[in-house]
């Protein structure tokens, strides 16, 4: 099975999946729906009989009237009918929206870092938003147009049937070799639709890239340079989306032409049989009143089925997404990690990003329970990786990392994640409010403890003086603050948390001088008791680690106290130190 099937029998599956959870809805729906064609039918043959009703020498007062009665009677039905299908889709399709939106939304957040990084925000946004809309847009099609058709033909046929089996089998052929045309001009229209939602999403992409980039574009004066690769990008959407309404002008012109042939051939069979006496004048208009309903359906079937096409295309990214297997998941039988300690052991760890950048062959590290170690070495040696495996943002391929003698790998996720604060060195804020983006690790806490926390880490000052106080939304990525009020922010959200174990990158390389010194006592405040993790280049902010390691590819090659590391000759951290002490650093 080609890729472009399997993903449409994927998405068909999940869209069917997720309309029947609710088939108490559904299924009367489909019910009334089919009694509303067949009364549409039976409201035609009444309008047939009444024709003949009207021939001179046929007509009666009385049976006229009974047969308008009738016509009233079935139209009234038909629009009581319609009035329930509308209210019970009304209940059912934004539930189905819902859920599938929810289901679409969780999914995609248990990707792993790795494979947001590897995408645009831009892109998958779209990617989200269309799905569900693309269900709604093939189930209107399919409730409102496809099936009600279907039930519109058949019924026509057998009515037709009953008087004239010629003309029946005649457009029975016809409507055949339509839909079946039709069907096949839909699958072949689907991959120029794919090729549209591509462009899309590169459109989307694109855009959402240079929109967060735009103090680059403005800084480096790019604007031409970025308008010239989007009107490449616009230009291809051009072309691409002209090829596609040129192939749906196509379809249409066929189509056109089908219908003119058999209307033609229906009129000149008609005729000979009424000249014959087989049929009456009431079997000619009904007849000619079928294929009119039928010929404005099936004209519209043949769109609606295209674009049902189109909304299968729209969905098969995302489905693509949800059917790519989570790199990061709960193995089977996950226990919740209870940290009593804080005990951390590294056993032979083997890690790299790929085979050209392998970053950890055999590390092994033991950090006790409450201690208090700090990560030095250049960039790109490990620092950051190890912290990343430490709380399972990438898998542990090979060795074992241990929290209190549990493996990491056989515990849930968001235990261990919650069991971890990590203050990075470019924190990124929610667009809410102070108080939000505080307590995002704790959101059960009362308001004096959110103004203790942030009194703690000095940013209590700043926020007091904005308008809004703690109410004030920081922006897109915490954009309306500076870099070290974000940093403030975060580790005002650490010491809420009040994890056991406690990483901080880089966590006051934002601050000014003054800041930093007031943080740092809010660090040794918040570091007490926990087995806590620094990463630091500023070497003056970890002179008070119980140990400081080196890292150089990979491989521990000094450990030691500040005072410890000092005393060696021709040592990497004595080196740096020098140099920082000395003048690139005070």
């Amino acid at each position: 099975m080609s890729t472009r099937k399997r993903y449409l029998s994927e998405t068909i599956h999940f869209f069917n999946k997720h309309a029947w959870r609710r088939w108490y809805l559904l299924l009367p729906s489909i019910i009334l729906i089919t009694s509303t064609k067949i009364v549409e039918v039976q409201a035609t043959v009444a309008y047939k009989n009444l024709i003949n009703l009207l021939l001179p020498g046929v007509a009666e007062k009385e049976a006229l009237y009974g047969v308008v009665f009738v016509i009233l009677g079935l139209n009234i039905l038909n629009w009581f009918s319609w009035r329930i299908v509308e209210l019970l889709l009304n209940f059912w399709q934004p539930d189905v929206l819902r859920e599938m939106g929810e289901d679409s939304y969780l999914y995609l957040l248990k990707h792993s870092n790795n494979f947001f990084n590897n995408n645009f925000v831009g892109s998958l946004v779209k990617k989200l938003n269309r799905l569900p809309h693309s269900f709604e847009t093939v189930s209107d099609i399919l409730l409102f147009n496809m099936y009600p058709t279907l039930i519109l033909i058949v019924f026509s046929i057998i009515t037709i049937y009953q008087i004239s089996p010629i003309l029946s089998s005649v457009l029975g052929i016809f409507l055949m070799l339509f839909i079946g045309a039709n069907t096949l001009f839909a699958i072949y229209k689907m991959q120029f639709d794919n090729l549209v939602n591509a462009a899309d999403t590169k459109w989307g992409g694109f855009v959402a890239d240079t929109i967060t980039n735009s103090s680059n574009i403005q800084l480096f004066g790019s604007l031409d340079r970025e308008m010239k690769s989007f009107k490449k990008i616009t230009h291809y959407w051009r072309r691409i989306n002209t090829k596609n309404w040129n192939v749906s002008s196509i379809g249409n012109s066929v189509q056109a032409a089908m219908m003119i042939t058999v209307e033609i051939a229906f009129v000149f069979i008609g005729i000979e049989q009424w000249f014959q006496g087989k049929i009456t004048t009431g079997d000619f208009v009904l007849f000619q009143g079928l294929l009119i309903a039928i010929f404005g359906n099936i004209w519209d079937f043949g769109r609606n089925l295209r674009n049902m096409g189109k909304g299968f295309a729209d969905a098969q990214e995302m489905i693509e997404i949800m059917n790519t297997p989570h790199e990061i998941q709960n193995i089977k039988g996950a226990n919740d990690l209870q940290v009593n300690q804080g005990d951390i052991l590294i056993q032979d760890l083997q890690f790299g990003y790929s085979n050209e950048r392998q970053v950890f062959r055999g590390f092994t590290l033991h950090i006790p329970a409450g201690k208090k170690i700090a990560l030095v070495s250049r960039s790109g040696e490990g620092k950051s990786t190890l912290t990343k495996l430490l709380m399972r943002f990438y898998n542990v391929p090979e060795g074992s990392i241990f929290i209190d003698s549990k493996d990491i790998m056989k515990v849930t996720l968001n235990s261990l994640r919650r069991s971890i604060s990590f203050v990075p060195q470019e924190p990124i804020l929610f667009h809410r409010t102070l108080q939000d983006n505080i307590c995002y690790g704790k959101p059960d806490v009362t308001m004096d403890e959110i103004i203790e926390a942030s009194k703690k880490a000095h940013c209590h000052e700043f926020i007091t003086r904005l308008s809004e106080g703690y109410q004030t939304f920081v922006g897109e990525r915490g954009v309306k603050l500076s870099g070290g009020e974000r940093q403030r922010v975060a580790i005002a959200r650490a010491i809420l948390e009040d994890c056991p174990i406690l990483i901080l990158d880089e966590a006051t390389s934002s601050l000014d001088s003054e800041s930093e010194h007031l943080i740092q006592e809010a660090l040794k405040e918040l570091m007490k008791e926990k087995t806590t993790i620094v990463i630091a280049h500023r070497l003056s902010t970890i002179n008070q680690m119980d140990e400081i390691i080196i890292l150089e590819h990979g491989d521990i090659t000094e450990r030691g106290t500040h005072e410890e590391l000092l005393k060696k000759e021709n040592g990497h951290y004595r080196m740096l130190w020098e140099i920082q002490s000395g003048g690139y650093e005070v």
